[in-house]
């Protein structure tokens, strides 16, 4: 399942090294940094800003997959804003990717291991 436990980021100003060019700043959806200071309010827990930048951490999960036989783990880099949308379009992606119309290369064809997204 993608969304385990932590549905927040969180910012570490510490561990921010302070770019020129602040990737998360100039990038943010919401624009949640803005002189090294992170609005948390404003944030939709995207994940964004924790693939660019070790200041952010977030348990954005991963999906786990079979592909060719081969057990995978596959992680998530950026997430819809709630978990209704990220539903709809996870469920979007799979169906996509099972049917042959959304290829991850190298790979032909992936099985979904578990059927979360069925489960109530």
């Amino acid at each position: 399942m993608v969304w385990k436990n932590n549905l927040k980021v969180s910012y570490h100003p510490d561990s921010c090294k302070r770019c020129d060019e602040c990737l998360v700043e100039e990038y943010c959806p919401e624009g949640c940094l803005k002189d090294y200071i992170f609005e948390e309010e404003r944030c939709r827990n995207c994940g964004f800003c924790t693939t660019v930048c070790d200041a952010f951490k977030c348990n954005i999960g991963d999906l786990h997959v079979i592909c060719e036989g081969e057990a995978m783990k596959i992680p998530v880099t950026y997430r819809a804003s709630d978990r209704l949308g990220a539903r709809k379009a996870s469920l979007e992606l799979k169906d996509r990717i099972e049917s042959g119309d959304f290829l991850l290369a190298p790979f032909e064809r992936l099985e979904f291991k578990s059927r979360w997204w069925e489960q109530s």
